[in-house]
C-alpha cells in the first residue's frame, strides 16, 4: 500500500476519534442543562438561561461568534 494512502487512513481515523469525542463532550452538556433544569418553573429557567448567557458572552471563545 503506498504511504500516502497510510497516512490518509490515519487522518481519517483521528478525525472520526476527534468527532466521536466532541459528541460525548456536546451530549454531557446537554444532559447536564437538562438536569439542571428539569424541575424549574419558566421564570427560573428564565433567569438560568439570562445566567449562562451573560457567563457565555464574558467567555474566550465570545469574541468569535458570529
Amino acid at each position: 500500500m503506498a504511504t500516502h494512502l497510510k497516512k490518509s487512513r490515519g487522518m481519517i481515523k483521528d478525525k472520526i476519534k476527534t468527532q466521536k469525542g466532541l459528541v460525548k463532550k456536546l451530549r454531557a452538556i446537554r444532559d447536564k442543562f437538562n438536569k439542571d433544569i428539569q424541575d424549574m418553573t419558566l421564570e427560573e429557567e428564565q433567569k438560568y438561561l439570562e445566567k449562562m448567557s451573560a457567563q457565555w458572552k464574558n467567555s474566550p471563545q465570545s469574541d468569535r461568534l458570529p
